[in-house]
């Protein structure tokens, strides 16, 4: 699925989780929809906030927002801060800043340098700057739907000697 669709869908359910937390409209379908095109990318569709994923119609998010938060501003400030991870990562992607993911050609994979109760820890190494540094990389249990080529990584800002 392509960037630009995702990014699409991002902000009609932002515009449209506004809207309906401040009593206006967003169909269900559309809601259904925009959550499926999120979904398709396993990096954003574990950044979906719970509130969102367990919200069956968007009744029952509009339900969820009026019991947390009493009035209009404070909804709309909610949902916006929720969502930002999810178009920071977007914006990473399309502005090619992501550069882990993006250039995968750029990296060996080294040994094991530990393993804790989340996952490995590796050792990677990036050919251009001839530096070292360490990836966690989760348990499938922490990310299920991930496939091993996709895995989700964990970058530390430190190279070893």
């Amino acid at each position: 699925m392509e960037m630009t669709e995702i990014l699409e869908a991002a902000e009609r359910l932002n515009r449209g989780l506004i809207a309906k937390a401040t009593d206006g409209e967003y169909l269900d379908k559309d809601f259904k929809e925009d959550l499926r095109v999120l979904s398709a990318d396993v990096r954003v569709s574990k950044m979906l906030p719970t509130f969102i994923r367990t919200s069956r119609t968007t009744s029952d998010f509009r339900h969820t927002m009026q019991s947390k938060y009493s009035h209009y501003k404070e909804r709309r400030e909610y949902i916006n801060q929720e969502l930002q991870p999810i178009f920071d990562y977007l914006d990473s992607i399309t502005n090619g800043t992501d550069d882990f993911s993006a250039n995968t050609e750029s990296y060996e994979l080294g040994d094991v340098i530990g393993q804790g109760g989340y996952g490995t820890v590796h050792r990677f190494h990036h050919k251009l700057l001839d530096c070292d540094f360490a990836i966690k990389i989760f348990d499938p249990i922490f990310v299920s739907t991930l496939k091993a080529k996709n895995a989700f990584f964990e970058k530390r800002s430190f190279c070893f000697d």
